[in-house]
């Protein structure tokens, strides 16, 4: 009697603990963000005056993805859901952020159970470069099939440096609030149509760079801010933009004083020269694979190559918190979002009549366009750096070309055996060479020209090139 007494008890206590897990495992899931609260990742909306009619509206603004949204007054009361999603059906996931906005049911919230929402429409936000693959794929069916497999992607609303923004009305089957919500979605067809514009007049502070030729943009809040250059002496030599804010920590207030307390570091950005990055990567991975450690500690992933020097970008606001007039100042600032806005700046070429040159024909009917003298050697991805270096003004029509793509494969022959940062290049690639042939390397499958830009780098240990899958 005992002993059942006791498995009894032992019985109740562990589903009391599943009870537990699975509340806390639903509350963590259902995440759900009212227009009244604050929250981190969505900023409080806000009523304001309609300086066209003075009609109030109700303000929705997104920090994290920089866009703001006016409702109707008629919209008072609603809410919005995020979740994080991925496209499952091909070989790797495409991630996308959905922001469903819509109402309660009869007053009910999803706090008070499950379903009691009911959506207007939602928005989709891809990463540029992860929407474009996306519907790569999605046309490729098309052409294929003559009809889409994929999941229908709905309609661009707006598209800014780093995102691609896409809606569709949130209701399918059954409508639990008829007529109301149907009301509400021709409201959101009329202030959807501005989202682009909104985009558009974000007031972004745009940093450029002229010795290393670079731009970052950064939000408006970030006016005033300040640049600090240093040379990084070290192991790791390199050059190091630090952005951030003049700020004296020990009075707490703002200054433009040069001093050691003086400035609040929010990002740095790192530039080493490229052949030394390189070696110095490829000397971390072989301690990596021999002593299972790293002694240069962590090398980093480029954020952008250019011009012969790899940039790498590094948040500085987890080291300390910083001050609350600095906290405010950078309200809404997202380190990801400003990494990806890293871009260089195409210099032009001195013989500027290439850029402009009609191609010749050859005898078989193909154009080819005017090369550089500097990839004279080149005559064929010659064509294609030199357009680069004019600003990519005419790539498509290069033969070879196709879209995004190269698809003539390519031989490259070396004036000598390659250094080990052009090896781990041209492997990357997709180059290949035959055994204890360095010299000559070749590519047969498809890649994407951007791939090939960092070659032109290179040039100069080019001996020729050639066409692989040219006929």
């Amino acid at each position: 009697m005992h002993k059942n007494f006791k498995n009894l008890l032992l019985i109740v206590g562990m589903v009391l603990v599943i009870l537990i897990a699975l509340f806390f495992v639903v509350n963590i899931v259902t995440s759900v963000v009212k227009h009244k609260n604050t929250s981190d990742t969505l900023a409080q909306p806000e009523v304001v005056m309609n300086e066209n009619n003075g009609d109030s509206s109700i303000i929705y603004k997104n920090n994290v993805f920089q866009f703001q949204l006016s409702f109707p007054e008629t919209w008072e009361g609603y809410m919005v859901k995020e979740k994080q999603m991925t496209h499952t059906r091909y070989e790797r996931g495409f991630i996308v952020k959905r922001l469903s906005f819509g109402f309660p049911i009869d007053g009910r919230t999803d706090e008070e159970c499950d379903g009691c929402f009911e959506e207007v429409f939602w928005l989709d936000v891809y990463k540029n470069s992860v929407f474009e693959e996306l519907e790569e794929i999605n046309n490729a069916e098309i052409d294929r099939s003559g009809f889409s497999v994929a999941t229908n992607l709905g309609r661009i609303v707006g598209k800014d440096d780093y995102h691609t923004f896409i809606t569709r009305s949130g209701i399918h089957g059954q409508s639990y609030s008829g007529k109301f919500t149907f009301e509400r979605q021709k409201e959101a067809s009329i202030f959807l149509k501005e989202f682009q514009s909104n985009l558009d007049d974000s007031d972004s502070i745009i940093y450029q760079n002229n010795d290393f030729d670079f731009t970052l943009t950064l939000p408006k809040s970030f006016k005033g801010y300040s640049i600090k250059e240093e040379e990084n002496t070290g192991i790791l030599k390199s050059n190091v933009v630090t952005l951030g804010f003049k700020f004296n920590w020990k009075t707490d207030n703002w200054t433009t004083e040069e001093c050691d307390t003086c400035f609040v570091e929010v990002l740095d950005i790192d530039i080493m020269d490229e052949a030394f990055f390189w070696e110095l990567k490829r000397q971390s991975d072989k301690d990596i694979a021999v002593n299972g450690a790293n002694p240069l500690n962590f090398v980093g992933v480029p954020s952008m190559i250019h011009d012969g020097y790899v940039f790498r970008i590094f948040n500085r606001l987890n080291q300390a918190l910083p001050p609350e007039p600095v906290n405010k100042k950078i309200q809404g600032y997202n380190f990801r979002v400003v990494a990806e806005s890293l871009k260089p700046i195409k210099k032009e070429l001195k013989e500027s009549e290439i850029c402009v040159t009609p191609p010749t024909s050859t005898p078989i009917g193909m154009d080819v366009y005017p090369i550089a003298p500097q990839y004279e050697n080149l005559k064929f991805l010659g064509q294609i750096f030199t357009d680069y270096d004019c600003g990519s003004t005419r790539t498509d029509k290069i033969y070879g070309v196709d879209g995004e793509n190269y698809i003539l494969g390519s031989r490259i022959r070396l004036k000598d055996k390659p250094r080990a940062s052009l090896s781990l290049i041209l492997d990357s690639i997709g180059y290949d060479h035959k055994d204890g042939d360095f010299k000559v390397w070749t590519l047969k499958d498809t890649v994407k020209i951007k791939d090939l830009i960092i070659l032109k780098y290179y040039s100069e240990y080019f001996k020729s090139d050639d066409c692989v899958n040219c006929g």
